[in-house]
């Protein structure tokens, strides 16, 4: 059996695909998995790493509103989807399984064309443009919020959470603290912005940088993105020489020992990230990305009204704001454990092998019944 994932862009979208591609060779017997990425680094760096073969697309976003910019999006729409023609004829899976962004689009168009089963993986609780059209030509649409069903057609929509990676799942707190060089007798933020990291994000952790080391005796973890990692390790350096305690990367190899390690997690809003936060059980303060339609502050919603976490908006995001909501949270042990609990329980750790077992069943031509 070989199957084919489609997605890419961003770590948020090629982490689900990894986390299902994981549970399919762990089946028996085990079928031939390849992924289609964008052509960016980021994704050939994580599926390198993962062992995945992997196939990068020349395509690229859509723009919002119309501009001749949108016109010539078009065009390479359709140019996209005559080389993921020309991919699938040359390596003949059996389905495919879109996991988002701007790849997966030509790749279901032309899998549908090739009257191949088709299923996609919707990330964000206010759908995307791209998994809006890419349903139309979907057998299956799993969600990971189960506030976008309203947006699909209910007969071909289950909601299965967001698929997460075993090591995310299973890293032990000790072995982690231990890996990074951590106290454990103190608290840890950890500061995310994405894959692409966040300035807004940055910039008001280094305004806060003394009082949180100092006065609030927490140890940071930092991942900055590697845009702005070097003037991040500049502005951070007198606090961090005066107290200790914190690190800063531009991202992040083993996401597992970073989430384990974590008792608060300052951080965007994207799916994966959320997901994956969530399955540790970690409290959140969410600073949702306020561009491209909005999605993210809708996930941050979701998770605010499950109570697992607090939001603030990006453009309250400065140092007096976010010093208030670390104080308030660092020092009331209680309400981090009720935001950890709320985690957990809205969480979807079987997600990846729910997504598994459905692709196979879609080979086989059933409907992938829970």
């Amino acid at each position: 059996m070989r199957l084919l994932l489609a997605g890419g862009g961003t770590a948020g979208h090629i982490s689900p695909g990894l986390a299902v591609a994981e549970r399919l060779l762990q089946q028996d017997p085990a079928p031939e998995v390849h992924f289609v990425c964008s052509e960016r680094a980021l994704d050939a760096r994580m599926l390198s790493s993962a062992g995945l073969p992997y196939h990068p697309l020349p395509c690229g976003p859509f723009p919002y509103g119309v501009s001749p910019a949108a016109a010539r999006a078009g065009l390479r729409l359709l140019s996209s989807v005559r080389a993921a023609r020309r991919l699938l004829m040359r390596l003949r899976p059996e389905a495919v399984l879109g996991v988002g962004g701007f790849v997966s689009v030509p790749v279901v168009i032309a899998a549908r064309l090739a009257h191949l089963p088709v299923a996609i993986h919707v990330l964000d609780a206010q759908p995307d443009r791209a998994n809006r059209l890419a349903s139309r030509w979907s057998e299956w649409i799993t969600l990971a919020f189960a506030e976008a069903a309203r947006h699909f057609p209910s007969a071909h929509v289950e909601v299965t959470g967001c698929p997460v990676r075993r090591r995310i799942l299973e890293t032990v707190r000790p072995a982690a603290l231990e890996a990074l060089g951590l106290d454990p007798a103190k608290l840890t933020l950890l500061v995310m912005g994405g894959s692409q990291g966040a300035r807004r994000l940055n910039q008001a952790l280094v305004g806060v940088l003394p009082q949180v080391l100092g006065t609030l005796d927490a140890q940071v973890l930092h991942l900055t993105g590697e845009r702005d990692y070097e003037q991040v390790l500049a502005d951070s350096g007198p606090a961090a020489a005066l107290h200790g305690g914190y690190q800063a990367f531009p991202f992040a190899e083993d996401m597992g020992s970073v989430l384990a390690a974590a008792d608060l997690v300052i951080s965007r809003a994207g799916s994966s990230s959320l997901a994956e936060t969530a399955a540790r059980g970690c409290p959140q303060i969410l600073v949702p990305y306020p561009h491209a339609g909005g999605h993210q502050m809708a996930n941050a919603q979701a998770l605010a009204r499950a109570g697992a976490a607090v939001v603030l908006p990006d453009e309250q995001c400065e140092p007096a704001a976010l010093l208030h909501m670390l104080t308030r949270l660092l020092r009331n042990e209680p309400e981090r454990l009720a935001m950890s609990r709320a985690a957990y329980r809205w969480a979807s750790p079987h997600a990846a092998k729910r997504l598994a077992e459905g692709l196979r069943a879609l080979v086989r031509h059933q409907p992938p019944s829970s």
